[in-house]
Order: C-alpha cells, then sequence, then structure tokens
C-alpha cells in the first residue's frame, strides 16, 4: 500500500470524525463523500467501508467529550432506537445489493435533500419526554423504535451510521434541543450496530482493503473527540446553523458525483 492511501485513509478518518463529534451524528454521514473524494473505491466499496469502521465505538470519545458537561443520554431512548436500527440495517443492505452506484448516489442525494429540509424546521417549544404521563409512553415508545428503523435503513443502504438520521429526527419529532440529540446519537453509534449491514457487504464479495479500516479507525478516534470538545463551546443556534450548513455542502457535492457517472 501506497504511503499516500494511507494518510489520505487517517485524513478521511479525522475529516469524518471531527462532523461526528462537533455534530453529533454517526461518522458515516460524511465519512462516504470523503472516501469517495479521498480514496479511488466505488459507491458499494466506500459504503462497505463506513459500515465497517463505524463497528468499532469511534464516537465514544465524542460522547466522553459531551459528557463533562452534560448528562449521559437516557437508557430507554438508546435501547429503543439501537433495537430498530438492528431491525433496519441489513434490510438497507440487502436492497443496496440491487442497485447500481448511480442509483446508490442519487438515493443518497435524496436522502441528504430530506435531512436538510428537516434540519430546517423549527421544532415546538413543547419536549416530549420519556418520563412523562403513563398513556403518552406506548406512543413515545413507537417513535423511538421507528427512528431506529429508519436510521438503520438508511445506514444499511447508503453505508453510513444513521446519526444524522437519529439528529434530526430526534429534533424535530421529539422536540429534542440539539445538545441533547447530539449525545443520544453518540451513544447510539458508539455501539457495533452497522455489523449486520457490513457483513451483508462483505458476503456479497466486495474487496475491502483492512489496511485503509485501521486508518480510518485511527482518525475517526481522533476526530470525534476534537470536534466534541468544540461543540460543547458553541450555541444551540451555531450548531443548527453548522449541521444545516454540512448537509448542504455534502449534497452539492453527491449532485456533482452522481451526475458524473
Amino acid at each position: 500500500m501506497l504511503i499516500g492511501e494511507i494518510i489520505r485513509g487517517l485524513l478521511a478518518g479525522v475529516i469524518a470524525g471531527l462532523a461526528s463529534g462537533f455534530l453529533g451524528v454517526s461518522p458515516g454521514g460524511i465519512l462516504v463523500p470523503v472516501i469517495s473524494l479521498l480514496l479511488p473505491f466505488s459507491q458499494h466499496v466506500a459504503q462497505g467501508l463506513s459500515l465497517i469502521v463505524q463497528a468499532p465505538p469511534t464516537s465514544a470519545s465524542g460522547l466522553a467529550a459531551y459528557s463533562r458537561k452534560r448528562q449521559w443520554p437516557a437508557f430507554v431512548p438508546i435501547m429503543l432506537i439501537s433495537g430498530g436500527f438492528i431491525i433496519g440495517g441489513p434490510i438497507g443492505a440487502l436492497i443496496a445489493k440491487v442497485c447500481s452506484e448511480r442509483e446508490l448516489r442519487w438515493m443518497y442525494v435524496g436522502y441528504l435533500l430530506i435531512l436538510t429540509a428537516l434540519s430546517a424546521l423549527k421544532s415546538s417549544r413543547r419536549r416530549v419526554s420519556a418520563s412523562g404521563p403513563e398513556h403518552v409512553k406506548p406512543c413515545l415508545y413507537v417513535v423511538l423504535v421507528c427512528i431506529g428503523i429508519i436510521a438503520g435503513i438508511s445506514s444499511g443502504l447508503l453505508g453510513i451510521g444513521g446519526g444524522l438520521a437519529i439528529t434530526a429526527l430526534c429534533v424535530v419529532l421529539l422536540h429534542r434541543d440539539r445538545h441533547e440529540a447530539n449525545a443520544l446519537s453518540l451513544a447510539i453509534t458508539a455501539m457495533p450496530l452497522t455489523l449486520p449491514a457490513a457483513w451483508v457487504y462483505v458476503r456479497h464479495g466486495w474487496h475491502l482493503p483492512w489496511e485503509i479500516i485501521g486508518c480510518l479507525v485511527v482518525g475517526l478516534a481522533l476526530g470525534a473527540w476534537t470536534g466534541a470538545v468544540f461543540a460543547n463551546r458553541l450555541t444551540e443556534r451555531t450548531l443548527k446553523a453548522a449541521f444545516t450548513t454540512l448537509l448542504i455542502a455534502m449534497t452539492v457535492y453527491m449532485t456533482v458525483i452522481a451526475s458524473r457517472t
């Protein structure tokens, strides 16, 4: 392997890790476009790499930085969203198997456009709490599982960690503030929930270079901690603007890539 590829692998990991810790999203949300930009891999391989490198708890360093100033996310939402994620991940990966590279890239663009629209919505001031009245809890639990399923399907289909969807949907549907949604997303993506979908990619026969995987994992861990440290110093409004800006930039880039396929 060339030294240049190792350096680009580390750089891709650091960039995705910074975005993960800074915005509280899984690194796969930006890792697939960054891999496509820096490394000579197809869309399917980029997605498979993304899913595998997110299996180690690379976002744990970012979550630890959040927890120094804020409470850890509640256990029940983490488990419910994670359960839905495990269901949705393999479903998305199986769909990706029958899609062409061009189709996957345009799906990625559509996914980013939807998330950008959700991010731009102003959430209500009333927050939905898991500790609310008993008659609210069943409805809340269903919403949490559905968020997990949507994030899981998007993860398996597009090779992302689902953190972008979790953060956006928790803000819009549950009316959580941005910092709380970020911490919840990081807690969920710290678990190896992408492994079932990653196994589908490996079984399909796409060659995934393990040296690059190691470089990406190291870069992700370093970047996630650094990004979370900076995020703790920012206001809710600034984080929302940064989140929306990232989505728009990724959408423009992936649109250009998809149009050239």
